[in-house]
């Protein structure tokens, strides 16, 4: 919770603080150092354990993985909770390995699908095991159970992930006439997000639309590939590469467009946000999870087509034209995304976990 944020963390972030503002007694285990400050706000009333055992940000060896199982069911058991909920595969396995025959239930929370799974075959063996370690298994969306197997499918409960309405008042957000204008994009830099096409969809467009910039937000192993991209297109000074912010709320309301380049996703959380803030939003049309969240023509643009810069250019072109086409699909963002506020996602869980 301390390193560079992403999804899952922002989704625990959230959950966490809304039970907590329920009345319920919120605790959070972490593998990370002890006094460390989440990077998302957590709500002041939850208490954190910090087991401090390996690197939080890297991948734990086998001597590691099983020290903080023996630390966690020591530091679990000595709290009695009434229940727990392990987020991620990464998480609710070694968790409900280390609280076998404690008679504690276990939630198992997983955030991505079998797009990632395909390429992590022993992953998905021992995911196999969760129904026999788990009382129950959520997952963000009717879309991803159905892409699992009939062993895990019958213990999966669907509870999408949170998306929290900002306050924004009328001169919050900057005006979308302005001579300057932003795309702007927000993930992980990893092949899964795809910003590779993005740079080159937008190289397609740079002269053509002098005024609009590309900002990227996101850590990752790309970053280095993706800035020798960018110099080598000579783009420097219209593309901005920045690391991860919990003040992301500040960018959407400077951007007027928000794109996703991903290959699949399991929920689509930033793009979610974006279109809160009111940003119209440009995505792939066989992207599971953007398809979840952009309506086409609704509150966005889904693009498709087998040359995927091309698709995601001409996408990005309709959108960059047309000042009215953009204020009418960003204007019915908010609306789309009602059935995800905060208070019914957390609703969901505090029903889920009473009924445990």
């Amino acid at each position: 919770m301390d390193g560079v944020g992403g999804g899952a963390e922002r989704v625990l972030a959230d959950v966490t603080s809304g039970l907590a503002e329920l009345g319920h007694c919120v605790l959070i285990l972490t593998y990370d150092r002890p006094n460390g400050k989440s990077f998302y706000p957590l709500d002041s009333s939850i208490n954190r354990i910090s087991l401090s055992i390996g690197s939080s940000g890297q991948s734990s060896t086998v001597c590691e993985t099983l020290q903080r199982m023996l630390a966690m069911r020591r530091s679990i058991a000595e709290i009695n909770p009434d229940i727990v909920v392990g987020f991620m595969h990464s998480m609710f396995i070694p968790l409900g390995l280390a609280l076998a025959g404690t008679r504690i239930p276990v939630i198992a929370s997983e955030h991505i699908g079998m797009e990632h799974y395909k390429y992590h075959p022993l992953e998905y063996l021992l995911l196999q095991l969760t129904p026999y370690l788990t009382k129950k298994i959520i997952v963000i969306s009717e879309k991803l159970r159905n892409g699992f197997n009939g062993h895990l499918k019958k213990d999966m409960t669907v509870i999408s992930n949170p998306v929290c309405v900002p306050k924004i008042s009328a001169g919050d957000r900057v005006d979308s006439n302005s001579s300057q204008k932003v795309i702007l994009a927000v993930g992980r830099l990893v092949p899964q997000k795809d910003q590779k096409t993005l740079i080159d969809a937008y190289a397609m467009l740079a002269d053509d639309f002098p005024g609009w910039n590309l900002r990227i937000f996101g850590d990752g192993e790309l970053q280095t590939d993706l800035e020798a991209q960018i110099k080598k297109i000579a783009l420097e000074e219209r593309i901005q590469l920045s690391s991860t912010t919990p003040d992301i709320g500040k960018e959407y309301l400077s951007a007027q467009i928000f794109v996703v380049p991903s290959l699949y996703e399991s929920f689509g959380l930033a793009t979610a946000e974006a279109l809160v803030y009111g940003l119209p939003a440009v995505g792939f049309a066989d992207c599971s999870g953007t398809n979840e969240v952009i309506k086409h023509d609704k509150n966005g643009v889904l693009v498709q087509g087998e040359q995927r810069v091309v698709a995601l250019a001409d996408g990005l072109r309709r959108l960059m034209s047309s000042s009215a086409l953009r204020k009418r699909l960003g204007d019915a963002g908010p609306d789309s995304m009602a059935d995800f506020s905060k208070k019914k996602i957390c609703d969901k869980w505090e029903k889920l976990l009473q009924e445990l």
